[in-house]
């Protein structure tokens, strides 16, 4: 499994640091006190201040330049992003619903506004706040003056992306999953904005399999972005891990001044995945700085020269062999050939999609190059005004890293509480090991790639478990110690084997303590309340009048025959005229779970009881009215 090397970073060392299991497997002798989770940074205009949301602690830290505290602020809704310019500093309040307005040097709330049912990422464009609504697939535009809603604009599921440019003028954001069904050709997009009409000027299709965008970054002077991503092979049988073949990693980079594509390109070497990437930011000379969550490293993009290679304005010496950073002989063979595809690339620009496929043209010519910063689960980067000082997220740390953009190197590790960090439960192993792509092969993905936050990436794979030629669309997690047996058909008698042998065939070999682990991050996973209910005073939700009708007619169309139980499933399997004899799903948190039925043809749970009114074998839903059937759907996707 050792494949490689990192400048300066063994394979072996970093798993070493990551995962020493005597440390990772603690267990607390104490009640669990909740660890910060540091989520999302934003610098202040000036570059004298950052703050950092903490999504577990319900707080947002204020801290000076250098990483001295200035204030904190408590009693925020599960805050998620924040965003700072002149207007103000505010964060998003994912649980309440509400956009927050913080006097950062008294750490106070000022007020709050209504900005949908989930808000997840913030940008200020202007005079307009922008908020990513994670639960209904939008898009909302604020007055960041009064909160006054300006405009909602649909994107595509869970969106929690979202960046404009300095001037205000444009903004980008993107679901983190693909919409409409899955299949062949699924995919996330990119969006294109204009802020102040509130209107989508451009869509930009990712390449098929494209998934898990976590972040957009723009550059300082607003003429180029760049978004990371995923990108499973769904179209490939899932035989083999290395290069690539299952997952690769990408950055995908967009020219603002044209208003045009440029590409995507591959972030992982031959032979040394880039796994998970999910923070972005630009140093004001153009330099891009991704975070690589699943691998735990920092890795450096030196855009300004790619834009001179792609422009031709800049060329490579041809008989030159790059003394590569991922110094082994496939890459070293490979990048042999980098001058005469860069020199094609530039003359035409239709071949940039090899960028899309070619694992050594960025590592190869050491256009990418990484560090190892040595924390747990690298998230969020934001880099100071100047340039000075890149802001990175440890989320397993409960710290924040000051970086040194010039070397890689941490200048400090900034805990978000004061005092030792409390030792982890088995839970929290667990999802260390969940998000952990140094446990794969070569590093090219963890089990969040398909599962974000232990749900789903929205794609069909096809997996050996039960045959080739069987795409399936990926399950959620949640649940799954109530809902035997695991996968589509059943072949997993419970959901621990399932774990070891997911792990067994897409990572590693896993030691009964991970299977173990795992197991309880799992069974710790409660469910997300739906977007659909109604919001009331004191923000107590309830169901809908149209999901109450809907409930009686769950009961009525004989659903709860199939459907019963915790998780809303009787473990047993059908033919509903899908496909064969099939497992039957649970409900719970259906919303999230997009799209439906085993191979993902139906893009939303009324496409399903369409489907089902078609083929008589979904209870008694073809006797349902087209009204009774909108009712039913508001119940389900009130669960």
């Amino acid at each position: 499994m050792l494949t490689g090397t990192k400048r300066g970073f063994p394979r072996a060392s970093m798993r070493a640091a990551c995962c020493v299991l005597a440390g990772l497997f603690a267990l607390a002798a104490r009640p669990s006190v909740a660890q910060p989770l540091p989520w999302e940074i934003a610098w202040a205009p000036s570059g004298k201040l950052w703050a950092v949301t903490d999504r577990t602690g319900g707080c947002l830290h204020v801290f000076h330049a250098e990483g001295t505290r200035l204030s904190k602020v408590e009693g925020l809704q599960s805050p998620r992003g924040v965003s700072w310019s002149a207007a103000g500093l505010f964060v998003a309040e994912y649980d309440s619903g509400t956009i927050a307005r913080i006097d950062p040097q008294a750490g106070n709330i000022l007020t709050r506004f209504p900005a949908g049912a989930k808000p997840a990422g913030l940008a200020i464009a202007g005079p307009t706040l922008l908020t990513t609504d994670y639960g209904l697939h939008q898009l909302i535009g604020l007055d960041a003056a009064s909160g006054r809603e300006r405009f909602r604009l649909p994107v595509a599921r869970h969106p929690v992306a979202v960046a404009a440019t300095p001037q205000g003028t444009l903004a980008l954001t993107a679901g983190l999953l693909p919409p409409g069904p899955a299949g062949p050709e699924a995919a996330a997009e990119i969006l294109l904005i204009d802020p102040a009409a509130g209107t989508i000027l451009k869509k930009f299709p990712l390449p098929d399999g494209s998934s898990n965008v976590r972040s957009i970054t723009i550059s300082p002077d607003g003429r180029h972005a760049a978004a990371v991503h995923t990108r499973g092979r769904t179209a490939l049988p899932t035989t083999q891990i290395d290069r690539g073949w299952i997952n690769t990693n990408c950055a995908s980079l967009i020219d603002l001044a044209r208003r045009e594509w440029i590409a995507t390109c591959v972030l992982d070497a031959p032979y040394d995945g880039a796994g998970d990437p999910w923070g972005a930011a630009f140093l004001p000379d153009g330099t891009l700085f991704f975070t690589l969550a699943g691998t735990g490293e920092l890795m450096r993009f030196d855009f300004p020269r790619f834009l001179r290679l792609l422009s031709g304005k800049e060329s490579l010496p041809p008989e030159k062999v790059w003394p590569s950073a991922y110094a082994d002989r496939g890459t070293m063979a490979e990048s042999r050939t980098a001058p005469q595809r860069w020199a094609a690339i530039a003359r035409d620009p239709a071949l940039r999609s090899e960028f899309a496929n070619n694992l050594a043209l960025l590592s190869g010519i050491d256009l990418t190059t990484r560090s190892h910063p040595g924390a747990s689960g690298l998230r969020a980067a934001a880099a100071s005004p100047d340039g000075s000082a890149l802001a990175l997220a440890a989320a397993f740390d409960g710290t924040v890293l000051l970086a040194d953009p010039a070397t890689g190197s941490v200048r400090s590790h900034i805990p978000l509480e004061p005092g030792p960090p409390a030792p982890s439960t088995e839970a929290q192993a667990g999802e260390r090991l969940f998000f952990d792509a140094s446990l794969c092969f070569q590093g090219w993905m963890s089990c969040a790639t398909c599962h974000h936050e232990a749900r789903s990436d929205g794609l069909n794979w096809d997996l050996l478990n039960d045959g080739l030629g069987s795409p399936k669309n990926t399950k959620s997690m949640l649940h799954v110690h109530l809902s035997p047996p695991m996968t589509w058909t059943g072949v997993r008698e419970g959901y621990e084997e399932s774990i070891a042998k997911g792990f067994f065939f897409l990572l590693h070999q896993p030691a009964k303590k991970e299977i173990s682990a795992v197991a309880a991050y799992l069974r710790s996973l409660a469910p997300d309340p739906s977007p659909h209910l109604v919001r009331g005073a004191g923000g107590k939700s309830s169901p809908s009048p149209a999901a109450l009708r809907g409930k009686s007619i769950f009961l009525e169309a004989q659903c709860a025959g199939c459907h019963s139980g915790e998780n809303l499933t009787n473990l047993r399997s059908y033919d509903v005229g899908t496909g064969g004899t099939l497992d039957t799903p649970g409900l719970a948190e259906l919303w999230r779970t997009g799209p439906y039925l085993h191979n993902g043809s139906a893009s939303t749970v009324e496409d399903v009881l369409e489907q089902a009114a078609r083929t008589g074998k979904h209870g008694g839903v073809p006797s349902l009215t087209p009204g009774q059937r909108q009712d039913l759907a508001a119940y389900l996707l009130s669960l």
